[in-house]
């Protein structure tokens, strides 16, 4: 018996729990596999989203099938879900016979696992594409139109997802960056304190004895100051006649 399609309205909640369970990748992906298959009345689905060259690359299937139909069209470069990635458009074919027309290399693997139909879904959040959902019938069934509403759904709020937690990536990556800019020029004031205690340089030349010495170990002047505030003059005093004479 075919399970009747839920209201988009009644979906947005169940996706959004992935959110409240940590933001995580894994835990979205895994909410969208197994909420199309509960809802659309298919057995096998898979995701897939863009790596660093803006490929698909397999990221969760519900069996070894749906994995390897993902991964063919991955290896090839060709097939439904490459197409739906690349148009940022919805990628229906029902029948094998038109798909062995669109994609045969794909299609014979896919007949051969009972495959007779295919929806590959864009997770789509703007004018960027993250992925796909793909979904496969097998026989005489097909996806109907209300399903196949439902699973639009259930992409778009999965592509929200996944591009909010790439964003709060990104900006906590940057806000490390800063953090660490700013404890380093913190640390790089101390230790010019340090040498202008320690050798009476005045303060204008401290910050070029650290740059020399930075330049001549190879090294982040933060490291170097860390040091020497550590040890008062004790790093320079293996250089000290390249760091004294060094121009500021």
């Amino acid at each position: 018996m075919t399970t009747p399609a839920p209201s988009p309205l009644t979906i947005v909640p169940r996706l959004a729990d992935a959110l409240h369970e940590g933001n995580e990748p894994a835990v979205m992906v895994a909410n969208l596999l197994r909420t199309s298959v509960d809802h659309a009345d298919v057995e096998r689905a898979a995701v897939a989203l863009s790596d660093d060259a803006g490929r698909l690359d397999l990221v969760d299937a519900t069996d070894p099938v749906a994995r390897e139909l993902l991964r063919i069209q991955s290896a090839h470069d060709c097939g439904p879900s490459v197409e739906a990635h690349a148009s940022g458009r919805r990628v229906t074919c029902d029948g094998a016979l038109e798909m062995l027309r669109r994609w045969p290399r794909w299609t014979s693997a896919a007949v051969a696992a009972t495959v007779t139909g295919v929806v590959c879904l864009p997770l789509r959040c703007g004018d960027e594409v993250l992925g796909t959902l793909d979904v496969y019938t097998a026989g005489d069934a097909t996806v109907a139109s209300a399903s196949l509403t439902a699973l639009e759904t259930y992409a778009a709020v999965t592509a929200v997802g996944l591009l909010t937690r790439r964003r709060l990536d990104e900006q906590g990556l940057l806000a490390e960056q800063l953090r660490r800019a700013l404890d380093s020029r913190v640390v790089v004031e101390q230790a010019k304190g340090v040498l202008c205690a320690s050798t009476g340089m005045p303060l204008s030349r401290a910050f070029g004895v650290l740059r020399a010495q930075a330049r001549h170990e190879r090294r982040p002047i933060g490291d170097v100051a860390a040091e020497v505030v550590a040890t008062l003059t004790g790093p320079l005093r293996g250089h000290g006649a390249a760091a004294a004479t060094a121009p500021c």
